[in-house]
């Protein structure tokens, strides 16, 4: 699995700093606007996709092309073996097929030794004593051999076109965005730190931007307020000690399970509205760059 986690993180800054930068009129690090902090996030996220996606294709490729390898190692190791045993009478056609290649520890190995036994197979005579061409067994004619050996060959090549998708989306995020992107995270968190004073209002968006990956797993979410402020509304408040995010999960009146209803959100409220009267509950998970927290306790809202 392709290494995102550090990118994750940057992406979790950054969120942070636009947040800040909404409530914050004055906070514009580097003269950046709260639009040009999300359209970093938004295409921080597309790229992320993007190579995730790539990771996938890649891996499958990479699956059909070594599980067909396989089989032309097979019979490459097969094939060579009853060459030997076959053409014990022929000294020429022997030295021939002592020079094949038989170092097959890698893909490219298994392909080029497949290679030089089909091109052998094309000239060598027929076997001592056979009135016909070299037959390793019934079915197993040169052709048949080809036919594994071009399905090799064309599995291969399509990994090589997906391995270079991938190296461009991983290029992209890991060479373009994420040292662009790190860049200004730091910038913004120290120009936020030097502008403003702990005494200052804004101090307390700013210093919740995370400066470094968590080094401790979060603890329980707890739910501090929970309540139905008007007709068809919930409201919520929650926390959890090291958490940089949160997941919201619900069940409704007429629900048998659990569900999320706000996922990996950095604000600590939490308000719907337009719900139906009923009794409704609510957990909330903590989350950091470690993972997540045990879920809180359920709180119940009857919503009029």
């Amino acid at each position: 699995m392709v290494e995102i986690k550090e990118f994750n993180f940057i992406l979790l800054q950054l969120r942070y700093i636009h947040a800040s930068m909404v409530r914050i009129a004055a906070y514009r690090p580097m003269n950046k606007q709260p639009a040009d902090v999300l359209a970093m996030i938004d295409e921080g996220k597309a790229a992320r996709t993007a190579l995730i996606s790539a990771d996938a294709d890649l891996g499958l490729a990479r699956g059909e092309r070594n599980e067909i390898g396989g089989t032309a190692h097979d019979l490459s190791v097969r094939v060579f073996a009853i060459l030997e045993s076959v053409f014990i009478g022929d000294a020429g056609s022997l030295t021939a097929i002592g020079r094949l290649p038989v170092q097959d520890r890698t893909v490219e190995e298994w392909l080029e030794r497949a290679r030089e036994i089909s091109k052998l197979w094309g000239k060598l005579p027929n076997p001592p004593g056979w009135t016909s061409p070299f037959v390793a067994w019934p079915g197993m004619d040169q052709a048949a051999f080809d036919l594994v050996l071009a399905d090799f060959e064309a599995k291969n090549d399509a990994f090589a076109g997906v391995e270079i998708d991938f190296n461009l989306k991983d290029g992209n995020l890991h060479n373009k965005l994420q040292p662009r992107d790190a860049q200004f995270a730091t910038t913004a968190i120290t120009t936020g730190r030097k502008q403003f004073k702990p005494t200052d209002a804004e101090w307390d968006a700013i210093s919740r931007i995370p400066d470094k990956p968590a080094a401790q797993d979060p603890s329980q979410a707890v739910i501090t307020v929970a309540t139905s402020p008007a007709a068809g509304q919930v409201h919520l408040e929650y926390d959890a000690a090291h958490a940089t995010t949160w997941n919201v999960l619900q069940k409704g009146p007429s629900e048998a399970d659990f569900v999320v209803v706000a996922d990996d959100v950095i604000e600590q409220v939490y308000d719907q509205s337009g719900l139906t009267a009923g009794s409704y509950q609510y957990k909330v998970v903590g989350l950091n760059s470690r993972g997540a927290g045990p879920e809180s306790a359920v709180s119940t809202v009857t919503v009029a």
